[in-house]
């Protein structure tokens, strides 16, 4: 078969799977078993569109998309759920919506569409339109909770710092009795040199070809980041002696390395373009020598630009908002990423 002709079966059966043609839906299903994550995709989004019909499928649906496990399968499957439906399908939008590497309004939106079909997922609504950090998400879950239960609930009041100051190589910020000093995630205007003394041994990996680098030293290797704004960038592995690199993510805006008490690393990301965005994404070693990634915060609502730790090592942030939904200009919150991935907003 050739590829025009394969593209053309592939159109067809999507065609077939709309108005809900049982063989084609099969076919579809079948492809779920592939090991090709192209063929996962498609298969997802073509069940889409077969809608309440798939729905006895949504169990090995969403157990492929956790297997294959890829930031693909991730975004689609919201979405997948919100045009299926069906009891399976809410229970697990319901529970992704405290996912914090799930993209919380994708899944409201898709929990909205089902209407009150999904009014089982009003609680987790509730208690994420009272808690999420991140005041549009709030405000949509409150939306969605009345479109969805008939019940119309506030948005829980954004948390505020009371005062935030810039220092030379931090800030320091006021929340209700007491004063944090965040040291500064972004680096000096110094032509790279503070960042090449953090970067010890890996500093000649610094090159800041097309973008700004850091680097970390982890026992034989270098963790090395590459910021490249808008264009992207990536962190990988660098090992010196067989002089090899792997690239552990693909498209990532890193700005800092911090190293957490379990020995992993958190690559505290963030991005200025048009808005403020950023995330959090822990980098670990395994004992055989595998390196893994995962999201902690899939999204923080705003640039990470001050860090530091509590007592029992917490992990404290101070980002400014995209929402600006405190009164000040530019907008800040304080985040405590707690155990277990909790993010609470600190006023």
């Amino acid at each position: 078969m050739t590829s025009s002709d394969l593209q053309a079966s592939l159109l067809a059966r999507r065609g077939l799977v709309a108005v809900t043609d049982a063989d084609a839906i099969a076919w579809a299903v079948r492809d779920l078993a592939s090991g090709s994550s192209t063929d996962v995709i498609r298969a997802m989004l073509d069940l889409s569109l077969a809608h309440r019909e798939a729905r006895q499928h949504v169990p090995a649906l969403i157990a492929t998309a956790d297997r294959v496990g890829t930031s693909a399968t991730a975004r689609a499957l919201p979405h997948v759920l919100g045009e299926i439906g069906g009891d399976d399908a809410v229970a697990r939008l319901a529970r992704d919506l405290t996912a914090l590497d799930v993209d919380a309004l994708t899944v409201i939106e898709s929990i909205a569409k089902l209407g009150k079909d999904s009014v089982q997922a009003g609680d987790a609504l509730r208690k994420v339109a009272a808690q999420h950090h991140i005041t549009e998400v709030r405000q949509r879950a409150a939306a969605a909770h009345e479109i969805v239960t008939g019940e119309r609930i506030s948005p829980g009041r954004p948390r505020c710092p009371r005062s935030v100051k810039e220092l030379e190589d931090g800030w320091i910020v006021e929340v209700s009795a007491f004063r944090i000093r965040f040291a500064s995630v972004g680096w000096p205007d110094d032509d790279g040199k503070a960042r090449r003394r953090a970067a010890g041994r890996c500093s000649p990996l610094i090159l800041d070809e097309w973008g700004t680098d850091i680097a970390l030293s982890l026992g034989d290797v270098c963790l090395v980041g590459h910021h490249a704004g808008e264009f992207g960038g990536d962190v990988s592995v660098y090992d010196p002696r067989s002089r090899t690199r792997e690239r552990l993510v693909r498209y990532a805006h890193p700005k800092r390395f911090v190293v957490a008490g379990d020995g992993s690393v958190l690559v505290l990301e963030g991005l200025a373009h048009f808005m403020d965005s950023g995330n959090v994404r822990r980098v670990r070693r395994l004992g055989d020598g595998r390196w893994t990634t995962e999201a902690v915060v899939g999204d923080l609502g705003g640039n990470p630009m001050g860090w530091t730790r509590e007592a029992e090592g917490t992990l404290l942030l101070l980002v400014r908002e995209q929402d600006k939904a405190c009164s000040a200009e530019p907008s800040y919150v304080v985040l405590r990423v707690g155990p277990g991935r909790r993010v609470e907003a600190l006023e």
